[in-house]
């Protein structure tokens, strides 16, 4: 009786995990917990890539 249990648990944490969806993209099966480390990065390199273009004129 408890392995009936345990499987009716797992098939249901398993669909919920199934329906996440990220509030950043929009997309399905991941959230956005990484989004803004990504977003610190990319605005680094813009940054860096400006600073550069303007050393060399």
């Amino acid at each position: 009786i408890f392995a009936i249990k345990s499987s009716i648990i797992i098939k249901k944490v398993s669909d919920t995990c199934l329906d996440i969806q990220c509030y950043y993209c929009k997309k399905k099966d991941h959230i956005a917990k990484n989004y803004s480390v990504k977003q610190k990065s990319q605005q680094m390199i813009t940054e860096l890539t400006k600073s550069d273009a303007l050393e060399s004129l």
